[in-house]
C-alpha cells in the first residue's frame, strides 16, 4: 500500500502459485497485464456519459463520469480535517464510526485502512494518502436496546440515568463496570452483550440503573484505546509497543499523554444530537467535540433540494468530489485541502450575509426551546439530518447547545458543542488498562 503497487505474494495466491515466492510468477504477470496499473487518481474523468442516459434523463453530453465513492469515504471528503482532527459518525445506519487520514499505511485487523478518495496534483505533496475507518457494528442498535430494556423505550430516562450514574458504575477508584456489545457472535461461542463487575464476567449488573452509561463508556473508551494506538504508530512505526510505553505494556503507550489523542473531534449522525452522549465523548477522549454548520438553505433553489434538511455529509462529500475533479479539468491545480477551505469560506460569508438581521451569535441565533442554532428560515442549521417520530415527541433526548467557538474553528465551518471534563479524562485514563485487558481477553476467548 505504501509503494502503491501490486504484491507479488497475493498476486501469486490469487493465481494458485506459491505464495511464498518473492517474485511475480508468470502467470501473475499475466493477471498484472490484464489489471493494468493501480489507479491512484479517483478524481480523474473515466469519459463522458452514456448516450441513453443524455436522451432518457436530459443529463448534458459533455457530463464527465469520475470514480464513484463509498459512504464513509464521501463522508470524509465534506469536511476538512486536520493532522490531529477525527470525524466520529454517530448512529450511522444503526453503526458507529471513525475517519481520519493518515500518512502512510498502517496495517491492523482491528481497523480498515484505504486510500484517500482524491489525490492532489504533482505540484503538491500527498496532504492524505491513506484514511483509516474504524467502524463498530450495530452500536446504536445497543443503544436502543438498552433503552427500551431499562428506560421504558425513553430516551429522557436513558440520559438521566447517564447522568445520574458516577463514572465507571461506582462511586470507588476500584471495580469499575464495563460492558462490550458483539451482535453477531463473531468472536468465538459470546454474542450480545457481556458485562464485567470486579474483573468477572456477570449475567446482570447489581444495579441494573448503570447499564446505559456502563454502555456509553465501553463504545468510547474502545475509540480512545484504537485512537492512541494509531497515533503511536504514526509516532513511531518501527518500534514495539513494549519498548515504546514500559510501564503500560499491555496499552503500547501512556494514557495520560494527550499527544496520542486527537485535537478536534468532528461529530455527525443521529445520535450526535444528545448532549449527554456528547459531553460524555468529549470527557473520555479528552478533546473538544464539534459539530458542522449545515449550507444554508435559504442560499440555494428549493426547486433543487427538494428537503431543506436532505443535505448529508456524504451528499456534501461526493458533491465537492464532483466539483473539484471538474477544477481540475480547467487546469486549476488546487490541491482538496485549499479547495475546501474556500469552500468554508464563502459558506461563512453566505451565512453571515443572509442569516446578519436575525443572528445575535457569529453564525445563528440559538433557540432555547430547541437546544440548537437556527437559520433565518428555521430550518436547523446543525446536520441533524431530519427529526424521526421519537425526536417530535416529548420525550425526545437532551439536544446539543453550542458554546463559544473560536473564529479559526468558525472558518472551518464547525461549532464547538462540548468541553471535556479534565478529572474525567484522568480518572477515565485510569480505567483504559483493565479495558484493554478485559476487550483483549475477549477477542481471544479467554473469558
Amino acid at each position: 500500500m505504501n509503494e502503491q503497487r501490486w504484491d507479488p505474494f497475493v498476486l501469486n495466491l490469487v493465481v494458485g502459485q506459491d505464495s511464498s515466492q518473492l517474485s511475480t510468477s508468470n502467470e501473475a504477470a499475466k493477471l498484472i497485464q490484464k489489471l493494468g496499473d493501480p489507479c491512484l487518481d479517483n478524481s480523474v474523468p473515466l469519459g463522458r456519459i452514456a448516450s441513453y442516459f443524455v436522451r432518457r434523463y436530459g443529463f448534458s453530453a459533455d457530463c464527465q463520469i469520475s470514480g464513484f465513492v463509498g459512504h464513509h469515504q464521501a463522508t470524509f471528503l465534506s469536511q476538512q480535517l486536520g493532522t490531529r482532527d477525527v470525524m466520529i459518525c454517530l448512529g450511522e445506519c444503526d453503526s458507529d464510526s471513525v475517519l481520519l487520514s493518515l500518512p502512510y499505511y498502517l496495517p491492523d485487523s482491528t481497523r480498515q485502512i484505504l486510500p484517500s478518495p482524491v489525490k492532489s496534483p504533482p505540484t503538491y505533496a500527498a496532504e492524505t494518502p491513506f484514511m483509516a475507518l474504524l467502524e463498530y457494528k450495530d452500536a446504536d442498535l445497543a443503544r436502543f436496546f438498552l433503552r427500551d430494556t431499562y428506560c421504558n423505550g425513553s430516551w429522557h430516562t436513558f440520559d438521566t440515568l447517564v447522568t445520574l450514574i458516577s463514572e465507571g458504575g461506582t462511586i470507588g477508584l476500584d471495580d469499575k463496570l464495563y460492558t462490550f456489545f458483539w451482535p453477531y457472535g463473531e468472536l468465538g461461542s459470546w454474542q450480545g452483550i457481556s458485562r464485567f463487575e470486579a474483573g468477572q464476567r456477570v449475567k446482570e449488573f447489581k444495579d441494573q440503573r448503570v447499564n446505559p452509561r456502563s454502555l456509553l463508556e465501553s463504545q468510547f473508551l474502545t475509540m480512545r484505546l484504537q485512537l492512541s494506538r494509531i497515533s503511536q504508530g504514526i509516532k513511531h512505526p518501527e518500534s514495539s509497543s513494549g519498548a515504546l510505553a514500559p510501564t503500560y505494556k499491555l496499552l503500547g503507550f501512556n494514557p495520560y499523554d494527550r499527544s496520542v489523542l486527537p485535537t478536534r473531534v468532528i461529530v455527525i449522525g443521529q445520535a450526535s444530537r444528545s448532549r449527554v452522549m456528547i459531553e460524555l465523548l468529549s470527557s473520555i477522549l479528552g478533546v473538544p467535540v464539534y459539530q458542522s454548520v449545515a449550507l444554508s438553505p435559504s442560499t440555494y433553489s428549493t426547486v433543487f433540494l427538494g428537503n431543506q434538511l436532505a443535505i448529508t455529509p456524504a451528499a456534501l462529500g461526493s458533491c465537492y468530489k464532483a466539483a473539484w475533479t471538474y477544477m481540475r479539468q480547467l487546469n486549476m491545480n488546487q490541491s482538496y485541502n485549499d479547495f475546501l477551505a474556500e469552500r468554508n469560506m464563502q459558506r461563512s460569508k453566505r451565512l453571515k450575509s443572509s442569516d446578519a438581521r436575525h443572528i445575535p451569535t457569529s453564525l445563528g441565533r440559538l433557540d432555547a426551546s430547541e437546544g440548537s442554532v437556527q437559520s433565518s428560515n428555521g430550518a436547523a442549521a446543525i446536520w441533524n439530518q431530519g427529526d424521526s417520530p421519537l425526536e417530535l415527541s416529548n420525550d425526545a433526548t437532551i439536544h446539543v447547545v453550542p458554546i463559544q467557538t473560536d473564529s479559526r474553528d468558525l472558518e472551518d465551518g464547525l461549532l464547538r458543542v462540548a468541553e471535556p471534563d479534565e478529572d474525567s479524562f484522568q480518572r477515565y485514563g485510569g480505567q483504559l488498562e483493565e479495558f484493554a485487558r478485559l476487550d483483549k481477553s475477549i477477542r481471544r476467548g479467554v473469558l
